[in-house]
């Protein structure tokens, strides 16, 4: 299979359930998964732990793991 390079980017700034978010930060992950990152629950869980480690933020406890808070570009 190939890997697929995704850069997951939030669309604003917000707080929710205590976690701060702010507009424009980005994280990459690679997938073997052809599916776009937020159909899967793989894939979802690679975005929180790319977000906790870049940023000290969980993506899942501020419910921002959708296409309304993230955009989604495929890299390569």
């Amino acid at each position: 299979m190939a890997n697929n390079l995704y850069k997951i980017t939030t669309k604003r700034s917000q707080t929710k359930n205590g976690e701060h978010i702010a507009k424009d930060m980005e994280v990459e992950i690679v997938t073997s998964n052809s599916s776009l990152p937020l159909a899967t629950q793989e894939n979802r869980q690679k975005i929180v732990e790319a977000f906790k480690n870049k940023y000290g933020i969980d993506m899942k406890k501020a419910n921002a793991l959708s296409i309304i808070d993230l955009n989604v570009e495929k890299v390569s």
